[in-house]
């Protein structure tokens, strides 16, 4: 979902990533508290997963009051929340949770 707000912008900001990915931790959604941000030339870039669509147009309202933020391009993807939780310990373990074994 890619959505224009005004015309482009010339700069490239670090803080802007950074005041979403403030905004993000903050939510009330423990779920959008993963999301990667990138911001260039006025483009505000969103990745990774979430569980729900509203939580996709979450992301997008959240992102849209940001100063400098010309277009939101929002690649997050929808997972349910199983296929979400196995995806982030795929992740962090960087093979598939399908081969995890408790050691008693």
């Amino acid at each position: 979902m890619i959505r224009q707000i005004a015309p482009p912008a010339l700069d490239s900001s670090p803080d802007i990533a950074q005041t979403m990915l403030r905004r993000l931790a903050t939510s009330m959604y423990v779920e959008l508290r993963t999301i990667q941000c990138h911001f260039n030339r006025g483009v505000l870039t969103l990745t990774g997963l979430v569980p729900t669509f509203y939580l996709k147009q979450v992301l997008t309202s959240l992102a849209e009051g940001l100063e400098g933020v010309t277009r939101i391009e929002n690649h997050v993807e929808l997972v349910g929340f199983r296929a979400r939780s196995e995806a982030l310990l795929a992740l962090q373990w960087k093979s598939p949770p399908s081969g995890i074994v408790r050691k008693s």
